[in-house]
């Protein structure tokens, strides 16, 4: 395990001031009293909304240093947290928050404790700040497993709150600069994802997972939710508000092999996890589809349960 980083707070803003102004308070608000000199990146892509500027420019950060980039041309979504992303570079590790969100006031304890944690393991390719209780493809509920720890695994990026070290954004950027043009292929991509638009950089990033057997890490109860303010890439709804974590607690981790509570692309449970409830399963090849969004011509097993 490295000594724990102290990652910077990158915020990607585009074209409401409103929405930033909220984000810059609850992040502002959070605990901070374990760290000092924490450097704040705005990240402003190119509007004609003057007001996002003002906004970053005139924000009074009472943690460390503030750096506002204001991007001289529109880079869109996907080439926005790309380039968010590369700040890795700079700052060695990077939480990034999207303005629509809102953050714990335990966030950054978080995410400093599970970079340190995970910095090491290299089938994980990304932290989560939120967590999931909706599973998006089937848009029902979703309910991870509790298995003692303090979190779970999904072969899924979240882009509602992540962290990343330099080494985990690096791996993937590696795949990116000779896969940045979609192909669908047989990589075994939920049916929704493959009918989001291009410039959804978090399409590229679970396509990257999937082909490499990777998984990002998930907190048992949130740091950070979505506010359902619409956008220019979203509708805004409800269905992504979850309860936030608001005391103080040391958490414990388990490494993606310990672990009970790992899902694949589809939010399903790994026969492995099953493996170890179920010892009669040992010998089975098979692999679950629970919430039906499976599509045949992707199974990898010799079976399938499925609705």
């Amino acid at each position: 395990m490295k000594q724990p980083v102290l990652p910077a707070i990158v915020v990607v803003a585009f074209n409401r001031s409103k929405s930033l102004s909220r984000i810059l308070k609850t992040i502002n608000n959070a605990c901070y009293s374990k760290y000092k000199n924490i450097q704040l990146v705005i990240s402003i892509d190119k509007s004609d909304c003057e007001d996002v500027a003002k906004v970053a420019q005139e924000f009074p950060w009472a943690h460390g240093d503030k750096r506002v980039i204001e991007h001289s041309e529109n880079l869109g979504l996907r080439k926005h947290v790309i380039a968010c992303g590369d700040l890795t570079q700079q700052y060695d590790s990077i939480i990034l928050l999207e303005d629509d969100l809102l953050v714990s006031p335990e966030y950054y304890s978080y995410a400093t404790a599970a970079l340190s944690f995970y910095a090491d393991q290299p089938l994980i390719s990304g932290i989560s700040l939120y967590s999931y209780d909706f599973n998006e493809y089937s848009e029902s509920r979703f309910i991870p497993l509790a298995d003692g720890f303090d979190n779970y695994f999904i072969q899924t990026a979240c882009s509602w709150g992540q962290a990343w070290t330099y080494e985990q954004w690096k791996a993937f950027k590696d795949w990116y600069e000779s896969n940045h043009i979609f192909e669908k292929g047989s990589c075994y991509l939920p049916q929704k994802i493959l009918e989001w638009p291009d410039r959804s950089w978090k399409k590229f990033f679970i396509k990257y997972m999937i082909l490499h057997n990777k998984y990002f890490v998930y907190p048992r109860i949130s740091l950070s939710t979505n506010s359902g303010t619409s956008g220019t890439n979203h509708r805004g709804s409800l269905n992504y508000q979850v309860p936030l974590q608001l005391g103080h607690k040391n958490y414990v981790f388990s490494a993606l092999d310990q672990s009970l509570s790992v899902y694949d692309e589809h939010y399903e449970i790994t026969s492995q996890c099953l493996r170890r409830f179920n010892p009669e399963l040992k010998e089975l090849d098979v692999e679950y589809d629970l919430y039906g969004t499976k599509q045949l011509e992707n199974v990898r097993s010799a079976y399938l349960v499925s609705i």
